[in-house]
């Protein structure tokens, strides 16, 4: 085999699939050498930079117009989306400070995203808060990708801490920054890879990160909404959007943040793929007719999965993810053919941490108890995690956990989930949705430190989530979540204690003024 080729195209020819539509949204960065083909063909200083024919590429310069990078995928700033030739108006390349004024800026970008900037000396990868692009890397080929097929040569050579089979049965995730081979690392999202020696260094979050703003709760509210409404409608008018509505909170909490962007999104779809998302699609019938957008529901019962077509998916899932994994629902039962090809997928994601999911209990004395973190990384499924797998990945989560600095510990569960379990989870599957491209606008370093600077006894009860809700369009806060209403549906319309009393809480937390715009709002 050439030592300038990639496992990825090889296997692609093996498989007879299309190199260049498996891997339109992916990316690979090395020295000269490689064959491009497939690919666009960018560079910064002596990196060449091969994009598939679908990722967006903008070039970045300092306020000179000094070229100093590009960005890969999609991002927003406070101007709207980052594209085309885009302008820092106050750095400037090679002076000592450029790098600290570029990670204030980055602070700010919301999206799924990679970039690779060059200052002075120094050349460097960084990427948005949760590697949700992909960001792999292998320091003896020195390259980095979205993938692990593209950062290799010859086959894969399995990582001797796993199991791969339980990984290929249950799902387990590849996780601490580990991939199936050995050889090739994941990248924390909060630390950059030096691109010199492909060291990673940790350079978020900063000691005042998680403060609260002045003003309160209120201040992290209304930069939330704003700045989340912002991200929403730059990229809805940008490009063909599809967002899914569920019963959950997530998604009701991302439709609100849209606001009156909603009527840009093409999609507004709720995939039925088993009994509880029928009961989703009930719920968000009625969501759509709230915020008045027309509702799709892709039910696998009627649209009768293909399989030949679900046999092609998961052939192509397994070549752009890098290893064997269960199929998606929305794969396995073929309902994701039902959205437009290219469109870009919003999902909220990062808004967990508004309910602090990973969180079991607020007492820090708890988050010193590391078996259960080590559990909820879902190395190995839940009946299959015992003492042996406890004490095999215990160094390498001590070793994460090391890097943590003291506010970073302040927070240590929440940036467990955002720097170890999101990066194994959707760093390595959404670069396997090739059809699509699936991002979070809430991803953002900047909304991830408001939503941390909330207590995190207030988080648990998810009350942050229906006092926004409230804020923005209390008519979504009163059509009950899944959990409130009985399997039948029979009350799906009916008296709903539970989320009579989740309303009135909400209606009593928000603030006067709240309460009066909201109430002027029922009333029109």
């Amino acid at each position: 085999m050439s030592s300038k080729t990639m496992l990825a195209r090889q296997e692609s020819a093996e498989l007879g699939l299309s190199f260049e539509e498996v891997f339109q949204y992916q990316y690979m960065i090395c020295r000269r050498g490689i064959d491009p083909q497939g690919m666009k063909v960018s560079a910064c200083r002596g990196w060449r930079v091969l994009t598939g024919r679908a990722l967006p590429v903008a070039r970045l310069h300092d306020r000179d117009g000094i070229f100093i990078g590009l960005l890969l995928g999609i991002a927003t700033g406070p101007d709207g989306v980052i594209e085309g030739e885009y302008s820092f108006g106050d750095l400037s390349a090679g002076v000592p400070e450029f790098f600290s004024g570029f990670e204030r800026h980055l602070n700010a970008f919301a999206g799924r995203f990679t970039i690779i900037v060059a200052s002075g000396g120094d050349e460097r990868i960084y990427c948005d808060p949760v590697g949700m692009l992909g960001v792999v890397y292998n320091p003896q080929t020195r390259r980095v990708g979205s993938s692990l097929k593209l950062c290799i040569e010859d086959a894969v050579q399995d990582h001797p801490l796993y199991d791969h089979s339980i990984n290929e049965a249950y799902g387990s995730k590849y996780s601490l920054f580990h991939t199936r081979d050995a050889r090739v690392r994941r990248m924390n999202p909060s630390f950059y890879l030096d691109l010199a020696n492909f060291h990673e260094n940790r350079y978020w979050p900063r000691e005042d990160s998680f403060d609260m703003p002045e003003g309160g709760l209120e201040a992290v509210y209304d930069e939330l909404i704003n700045t989340a409404r912002n991200s929403i409608g730059a990229i809805a008018a940008r490009y063909d959007c599809a967002m899914p509505l569920s019963g959950g909170r997530d998604s009701r909490l991302l439709a609100a943040f849209a606001g009156p962007h909603m009527q840009n999104i093409r999609q507004v779809f709720t995939h039925v793929t088993n009994y509880a998302t029928r009961i989703d699609a009930e719920i968000a019938k009625r969501l759509a007719a709230v915020m008045e957008v027309e509702h799709e529901v892709h039910d696998r019962r009627t649209l009768r999965p293909v399989p030949r077509r679900v046999r092609r998916s998961e052939r192509c899932f397994h070549l752009a993810a890098g290893a064997v994994l269960p199929l998606p629902s929305e794969l396995a039962r073929d309902v994701n053919h039902c959205l437009t090809p290219g469109s870009v997928v919003l999902r909220g994601h990062q808004t967990d941490l508004l309910r602090a999911v990973f969180v079991r209990k607020a007492e820090m004395s708890h988050w010193k108890d590391f078996r259960w973190q080590i559990e909820k990384l879902l190395i190995v499924p839940r009946n299959h995690f015992n003492d042996e797998v406890y004490t095999r990945f215990m160094p390498e989560f001590m070793a994460w956990h090391r890097t943590l600095s003291p506010v970073a510990r302040s927070r240590a569960v929440d940036m467990m989930f955002l720097e170890v379990y999101y990066a194994s989870s959707l760093g390595m599957t959404f670069p396997g949705l090739h059809r699509h491209f699936y991002m979070s606008p809430f991803n953002s370093r900047r909304m991830i430190e408001l939503s941390l600077s909330i207590d995190v006894t207030y988080r648990i009860g998810a009350k942050p989530v229906d006092d926004l809700l409230y804020r923005m369009n209390p008519d979504l806060l009163s059509v009950p979540f899944d959990n409130e209403i009985s399997a039948d549906l029979s009350n799906i319309d009916g008296p709903s204690p539970a989320r009579d009393l989740r309303v009135a809480a909400a209606v009593a937390r928000a603030p006067e003024r709240v309460s009066a715009k909201s109430a002027r709002k029922r009333r029109a």
